[in-house]
């Protein structure tokens, strides 16, 4: 081909109109219908699973007292028991046993005095389901937890998704649906698994907020805060979690595409830590407002009756003071002041760890037992993962961010 001839084709290759393509964001409806598919399946042998083994195993030492103490919430308003948690996840786990009773007057019912300090057995519990067997009672809150674990697969196979593909959720959702302590929990009515379904999605809509600041992602983030801060004093440990991550997205030269008014770019580190602080301070107005939701918006634990705050009232004269000042002002719910007051003055309570006892527990002992208790296969597949991110070879702003929550 002569000179003139290549640079008429050049020319004509130039001016010709580039080939469509389809949006990066779209999936093939066969894609679409494969996730649907596993998630699908997913549910549904989790759930039989999980089900199966709950109907075959006793009842715990701790599940009386939660589902008792859920229970005196839902029917009589009244929150003087087991304090020590928040209540959103004992609400949850009752809410069904409020059709397997009839209504009644606590104060009409002399049994009840006597469950607000001391060890709530199933008997004392079965007391107030007469009638009804046991395991049933046992049943519904058991199957509350069940589906909490089912929504908490469907974040993880979703966020895995958006990270790595299909492919990778799938994987991600296997471990997750085998491995023995999700199974376990599952099963259990405590905080465990509600705190970290509520936990797991918050820090999920946090990463989708760092990519794309819409209401949507930016309004869940705030409700699951909200709902992890009703479910578990843990939450505070979202806090530095959310601090780091907000950190790294400001210093990073990546800017955060915002859809909220005006579509535009935060590159800037001022406009970016902006928006950062928009967003926490949203989401500590959610963690108050559901708070105060779940104690029904009352400050006495039951009406007409208070707690015996000043028994765990700190020695600490400032601390003494301040929280003195909480309750003069009625600033939080008396139950959740008396929660944390608890939790404070028994922060240290006896541990055993390989064949050692110890009156302020050990710092290795969650550690080991992640170890331990964690599947082999499960460990060497997150070292692979900690490898590659480290090498580069995995997306590094994405494996900080799944890394760095659990560093901390």
């Amino acid at each position: 081909m002569g000179r003139k001839s290549r640079e008429k084709a050049a020319t004509k290759t130039r001016g010709a109109p580039a080939p469509k393509t389809a949006p990066a964001a779209a999936k093939p409806p066969g894609r679409r219908r494969a996730a649907l598919a596993i998630v699908g399946i997913f549910a549904l042998v989790f759930s039989i699973v999980a089900v199966t083994a709950l109907t075959q195993k006793s009842n715990t030492m701790d599940e009386p007292v939660h589902v008792l103490a859920g229970y005196s919430y839902l029917r009589w308003a009244d929150y003087r028991i087991n304090p020590e948690h928040p209540p959103l996840a004992k609400l949850w786990a009752a809410l069904p046993l409020l059709a397997l009773s009839k209504p009644t007057s606590v104060n009409n019912d002399p049994r009840y005095a006597r469950y607000l300090s001391g060890t709530i057995t199933a008997a004392n519990l079965g007391q107030f389901f007469p009638g009804v067997p046991i395991e049933k009672v046992f049943f519904y809150p058991k199957l509350q937890m069940v589906l909490l674990a089912v929504g908490l697969g469907i974040f993880v196979f979703a966020w895995a998704s958006e990270l790595f593909g299909l492919e990778a959720a799938a994987a991600a959702l296997f471990l997750y649906a085998l491995d023995p302590n999700i199974l376990a929990n599952s099963q259990i009515v405590h905080t465990d698994i509600p705190f970290a379904a509520f936990c797991f999605a918050c820090i999920y809509f946090l990463w989708r907020a760092f990519r794309r600041l819409s209401w949507p992602n930016a309004l869940f983030f705030c409700l699951f805060f909200g709902l992890a801060a009703a479910a578990k004093h843990s939450f505070v440990l979202i806090i530095p979690i959310g601090i780091a991550l907000g950190l790294m997205k400001i210093f990073s030269p990546e800017p955060i595409p915002a859809a909220i008014g005006a579509a535009r770019s935060l590159s800037g580190r001022g406009a970016k830590t902006r928006a950062v602080a928009a967003m926490f301070a949203g989401a500590l107005l959610s963690a108050y407002v559901l708070l105060w939701a779940c104690y029904g918006f009352r400050f006495s634990a039951m009406a007409g009756h208070s707690l015996s705050v000043a028994a765990l009232l700190p020695e600490q004269g400032w601390l003494r003071s301040s929280v003195s000042l909480l309750l003069d002002l009625g600033l939080f719910p008396e139950a959740w002041i008396d929660g944390q007051l608890f939790n404070l003055k028994f922060l240290t309570r006896t541990a055993y760890l390989l064949g050692d006892t110890s009156d302020t527990g050990f710092w290795l002992f969650f550690p080991v037992a992640l170890a331990v208790k964690t599947p082999v296969p499960t460990l060497l597949l997150v070292a692979a993962a900690v490898y590659l991110i480290a090498r580069r070879r995995l997306d590094r702003p994405a494996g900080l961010f799944l890394l760095v929550p659990v560093a901390i």
